[in-house]
């Protein structure tokens, strides 16, 4: 496994190890030995979802004492995943970072807390594995609007799709619990 730190202190995309041979190819999402050193072995939860494209999830986060840092692996199509800093006293607060997450590469992204947390859906389906550090709790549940111009996240193309819900997040200026 090799650990990228990507420009927003935090975020890492691991690439993982691939092993094929003629019954097809392996690698391992998660391994705790392996992510000691980043000290990333205290999954709590672990979530699935199925999109179509240009469905937009996010932006989510939960607020402490609950807060979630979470590793996205893509099992079947691609996306284009999204971490926006929320965390106040940090030099990068407001940036977000956006990866492309495609099932034909071994590549998961970890974001740690202090993030909101969207993607794109970039094929017809898309399915998401997301490993979080913390089990979901309603009152801790927080998020933006994704599309909020503020933000100007570069979001592919659209008509996006979003749910109620994340349409009628507030804006990232009527944000008042940040990290």
């Amino acid at each position: 496994m090799n650990i990228k730190n990507l420009s927003i202190q935090g975020l890492m995309l691991f690439d993982l190890e691939k092993h094929d041979d003629k019954r097809g190819w392996f690698f391992e999402i998660f391994n705790e030995t392996k992510l000691i050193k980043p000290n990333l072995q205290n999954i709590k939860q672990v979530n699935f979802s199925i999109s179509y494209q240009n469905v937009i999830r996010g932006l989510h986060y939960q607020k402490p004492p609950r807060a979630q840092a979470k590793l996205i692996h893509v099992i079947e199509g691609i996306i284009f995943d999204v971490a926006l800093d929320i965390r106040k006293s940090s030099p990068t607060f407001k940036q977000w970072k956006g990866v492309v997450l495609d099932h034909t590469k071994p590549q998961s992204l970890f974001i740690p807390e202090g993030f909101a947390h969207g993607f794109c859906v970039l094929s017809e389906t898309a399915k998401v594995l997301y490993c979080v550090w913390d089990s979901y709790d309603k009152s801790c549940e927080r998020g933006i609007k994704p599309t909020d111009p503020e933000l100007k996240i570069q979001w592919p193309k659209g008509p996006h799709i979003l749910s109620e819900k994340d349409e009628s997040l507030p804006l990232f200026s009527e944000v008042k619990d940040f990290f």
